[in-house]
Protein backbone atom coordinates (compact mmCIF):
# COMPACT_ATOMS: atom_id res chain seq x y z
CA UNK A 1 0.00 0.00 0.00
CA UNK A 2 2.65 2.19 0.74
CA UNK A 3 4.47 2.10 -2.62
CA UNK A 4 1.35 2.40 -4.09
CA UNK A 5 0.42 5.77 -1.98
CA UNK A 6 4.03 6.94 -2.96
CA UNK A 7 2.94 6.34 -6.45
CA UNK A 8 0.03 8.23 -6.36
CA UNK A 9 1.49 11.06 -5.17
CA UNK A 10 4.21 11.53 -7.69
CA UNK A 11 1.50 11.17 -10.24
CA UNK A 12 -0.45 13.76 -8.60
CA UNK A 13 2.77 16.27 -8.79
CA UNK A 14 3.56 15.19 -12.14
CA UNK A 15 -0.10 16.66 -13.19
CA UNK A 16 -0.33 19.83 -11.88
CA UNK A 17 -1.23 20.98 -15.09
CA UNK A 18 -3.56 18.35 -16.25
CA UNK A 19 -6.54 16.72 -14.92
CA UNK A 20 -5.71 13.50 -16.44
CA UNK A 21 -3.29 10.75 -16.21
CA UNK A 22 -1.91 8.29 -18.90
CA UNK A 23 -0.22 5.37 -19.20
CA UNK A 24 2.92 7.42 -20.31
CA UNK A 25 2.73 9.72 -16.98
CA UNK A 26 2.51 6.08 -15.10
CA UNK A 27 5.35 4.76 -16.52
CA UNK A 28 6.98 7.88 -15.79
CA UNK A 29 6.33 7.94 -11.66
CA UNK A 30 7.85 4.30 -11.82
CA UNK A 31 10.37 5.56 -13.50
CA UNK A 32 10.78 2.66 -16.45
CA UNK A 33 12.94 3.56 -19.20
CA UNK A 34 11.59 5.01 -22.23
CA UNK A 35 10.98 1.39 -24.35
CA UNK A 36 9.06 0.21 -21.49
CA UNK A 37 6.80 3.16 -22.10
CA UNK A 38 5.85 2.89 -25.73
CA UNK A 39 2.57 0.88 -25.40
CA UNK A 40 -0.01 -0.04 -23.11
CA UNK A 41 1.20 -3.40 -20.62
CA UNK A 42 -0.34 -6.42 -20.86
CA UNK A 43 -2.23 -6.10 -18.23
CA UNK A 44 -4.62 -2.71 -19.59
CA UNK A 45 -5.73 -5.36 -22.72
CA UNK A 46 -7.53 -7.87 -20.52
CA UNK A 47 -11.06 -7.65 -21.48
CA UNK A 48 -13.59 -7.53 -19.14
CA UNK A 49 -14.49 -11.17 -19.54
CA UNK A 50 -11.16 -12.10 -18.53
CA UNK A 51 -11.43 -10.45 -14.56
CA UNK A 52 -8.40 -12.28 -12.37
CA UNK A 53 -7.65 -11.71 -8.83
CA UNK A 54 -5.59 -9.07 -7.75
CA UNK A 55 -2.81 -11.02 -6.81
CA UNK A 56 -2.17 -12.46 -10.20
CA UNK A 57 -2.36 -8.94 -11.82
CA UNK A 58 0.12 -8.04 -9.27
CA UNK A 59 2.79 -11.21 -10.34
CA UNK A 60 1.68 -10.30 -14.03
CA UNK A 61 3.16 -7.04 -13.50
CA UNK A 62 6.29 -7.82 -11.32
CA UNK A 63 7.31 -10.44 -14.23
CA UNK A 64 6.45 -7.88 -16.81
CA UNK A 65 8.65 -5.07 -14.88
CA UNK A 66 11.17 -7.35 -14.56
CA UNK A 67 11.18 -8.31 -18.52
CA UNK A 68 11.18 -4.56 -18.83
CA UNK A 69 14.19 -4.41 -17.20
CA UNK A 70 16.48 -7.42 -18.96
CA UNK A 71 15.68 -9.18 -15.57
CA UNK A 72 17.43 -6.60 -13.22
CA UNK A 73 15.88 -7.92 -9.88
CA UNK A 74 17.46 -4.97 -8.24
CA UNK A 75 16.81 -2.33 -10.61
CA UNK A 76 13.39 -3.78 -10.74
CA UNK A 77 12.75 -3.78 -7.03
CA UNK A 78 13.57 -0.10 -7.14
CA UNK A 79 11.37 0.46 -9.92
CA UNK A 80 8.78 -1.38 -7.85
CA UNK A 81 9.14 0.46 -5.00
CA UNK A 82 9.72 -2.64 -2.89
CA UNK A 83 12.92 -4.43 -1.22
CA UNK A 84 14.81 -6.93 -3.35
CA UNK A 85 13.98 -9.47 -0.97
CA UNK A 86 10.72 -8.69 -1.46
CA UNK A 87 11.26 -9.05 -4.89
CA UNK A 88 12.43 -12.44 -4.60
CA UNK A 89 9.40 -13.85 -2.23
CA UNK A 90 7.18 -12.70 -4.65
CA UNK A 91 8.88 -14.62 -7.45
CA UNK A 92 9.65 -17.64 -5.32
CA UNK A 93 6.16 -17.57 -4.69
CA UNK A 94 5.41 -17.61 -8.50
CA UNK A 95 7.59 -20.31 -8.79
CA UNK A 96 5.64 -22.31 -6.17
CA UNK A 97 2.55 -22.36 -7.71
CA UNK A 98 0.82 -19.27 -7.14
Amino acid sequence: IRELENVVHRLVAMSVDSMEIDHADVCAALHLPKSARAGPSALSASAPSEIKPLAQHTRDYVEWVLKQLGGNKSRAARVLGIDRATLQRKLQNRNDGL
